[in-house]
């Protein structure tokens, strides 16, 4: 799979950020509607976030719900959670009514839940009928702070909560520990994407998904890539504008995406010349959007398979060995196998249930 010699006492946190302090401190990390954030100015929010949590009484190991759109507040919360012993719980900011977040604040016994301004009607509605009473923190209220002594959490503890789709039901928590980003970066990141410090990435994918949290925060982060963050759902005309105006070289987005950018009127007219890689998950790429996306552009797609349970794709083609219609191999450091009923390898060309093991693969809550 590549090296992945983690220390026994290690922060996930604080690694993501003071990894890019020495020599990429002044370059930009984020590129944002409001504002850009350099990878200096980023640690020292983060520290600001983990300063206030530690101020409204949050200890090691307690939840924090992460309920906002993709901004550097975000980012500097979920990081600066983890830097001081808490654990981040980022869930979708999309949902429409505030009972909808009344699971997740019952599930994971919030101290304290992170909003905008554009969630904070709804999810306060919901923390007043919370049992825990957490307490409602805006994350315009988050300032630079001074450094804070990082928590001396091992690589196999606990670091942050995602939520499944609840597509069997309500959404189930799936827990992550510290070492489960730097083997996404390591196996999918550098071995499969490439990805450098002179990226910059942009996901249509918001960061709660863990698909965009990948793509948007933990690979880039991982190497000193830059990110553009959009904060709300992502169109064909946002993608596109977005695109031209910040001119990122790795793309991810949906299947269902790609082929509404390709059905948009003027698309094929847009200049997406910036852009040296496409990825592709969260449902199957068919091959006609692949070959089309391909003769608008020029661009590949690179097609994959990931989970919420094994926090990125774990199953993806190679830009040297691309087949259209298909999600190609095992990324490095994974054991995929496809499995009848009873349990037993299938034979090639049968049908079956896939199973993958892995170094991301979830905690059980």
């Amino acid at each position: 799979m590549g090296s992945l010699d983690l220390p026994e006492r290690y922060n996930v946190g604080a690694d993501l950020l003071h990894r890019n302090l020495k020599t990429r401190a002044s370059k930009v990390a984020i590129h944002s509607a409001t504002s850009d954030v350099t990878h200096g100015d980023l640690c020292e929010l983060a520290c600001g976030a983990a300063h206030t949590l530690m101020d409204l009484g949050v200890r090691r190991e307690e939840r924090v719900l992460l309920v906002a759109y993709d901004s550097p507040g975000w980012v500097a919360s979920f990081l600066g959670a983890i830097w001081m012993g808490a654990v981040p719980v980022p869930v979708n900011p999309l949902l429409q009514r505030s009972e909808d977040y009344d699971h997740y604040l019952d599930d994971s016994l919030a101290r304290v839940i992170v909003v905008d301004g554009a969630t904070e009607e709804k999810v306060t509605a919901a923390a007043q009928r919370a049992a825990t009473k957490p307490v409602v923190l805006r994350t315009e209220q988050i300032a630079p702070g001074p450094d804070v002594p990082v928590a001396p959490t091992r690589k196999d503890d606990m670091a942050f909560w995602l939520y499944s789709s609840g597509s069997t039901g309500k959404p189930k928590a799936v827990v992550h520990l510290q070492h489960d980003i730097p083997y996404t970066c390591v196996t999918y990141g550098e071995q499969v994407l490439g990805i450098t410090e002179r990226d910059i990435t942009f996901s249509t994918t918001g960061l709660f998904h863990a698909y965009g949290f990948g793509n948007n925060l933990t690979l880039p982060y991982w190497v000193g890539a830059s990110t553009v963050l959009h904060a709300g759902r992502s169109t064909p005309a946002t993608a596109l504008d977005t695109i031209e105006k910040r001119r990122p070289t790795l793309f991810f987005s949906a299947p269902t995406l790609y082929n509404a950018i390709l059905n948009f009127e003027g698309s094929k007219n847009r200049d997406l010349t910036s852009i040296r890689h496409c990825v592709a998950a969260a449902e199957a790429l068919p091959a006609e959007v692949w070959r089309r996306w391909k003769e608008a552009f020029g661009l590949t797609i690179l097609d994959g398979v990931g989970s919420t349970e094994m926090l990125h794709i774990y199953c993806s083609n190679r830009l040297d060995d691309v087949r259209p219609g298909s999600s190609g191999k095992p990324v490095p450091g994974y054991e995929l196998k496809i499995l009848d009923e009873a349990g037993k390898p299938i034979p090639t060309g049968a049908s079956g249930d896939p199973t993958v093991k892995g170094g991301s693969a979830l905690t059980r809550h």
